[in-house]
């Protein structure tokens, strides 16, 4: 940009990033629920198991999940009874710190983090609550 033009070329100004990412990923994710006071009467954990299996068929979630950035969504399915699970890989090791969740419950958002380990091939994710889990 020369001194006298209030113009800026971004083309000029670009830089080259390079990224490394993820091909052909399968992640099997295990989830639980338990049912809150505010159950009702009719409400029971087959209710909500069916509630859910029913919209996993139909790849409907109320936020689309992503895998580490929202650039990156990632479909979705329910493993029915009977099929195999995908093979996990044969790797262990330890993957560092990475970003849990942010907390929003002060005046600006606090990252949280956890120290993730590959164990033969799987990652155990602590609870929010648990000791694992640091500002």
């Amino acid at each position: 940009m020369s001194p006298r033009s209030p113009c800026l070329f971004i083309e000029d100004q670009r830089q080259q990033r390079a990224g490394l990412f993820l091909r052909d990923v399968d992640y099997v994710i295990h989830g639980s629920f338990e049912l809150t006071d505010r159950a009702g009467p009719d409400d029971n954990p087959t209710k909500f198991q069916e509630m859910f299996l029913r919209r996993a068929e139909k790849g409907q979630c109320f936020h689309r999940p992503y895998l580490g950035c929202r650039e990156f969504a990632s479909a979705f399915a329910p493993i029915t009874s009977g099929e195999p699970l995908p093979a996990p890989i044969p790797e262990t090791r330890d993957l560092g710190f990475m970003l849990y969740d942010l907390d929003y419950s002060g005046p600006s958002p606090m990252p949280l983090w956890f120290r993730a380990r590959l164990e033969n091939g799987s990652i155990a994710v602590p609870l929010p609550d648990s000791p694992e889990v640091r500002r």
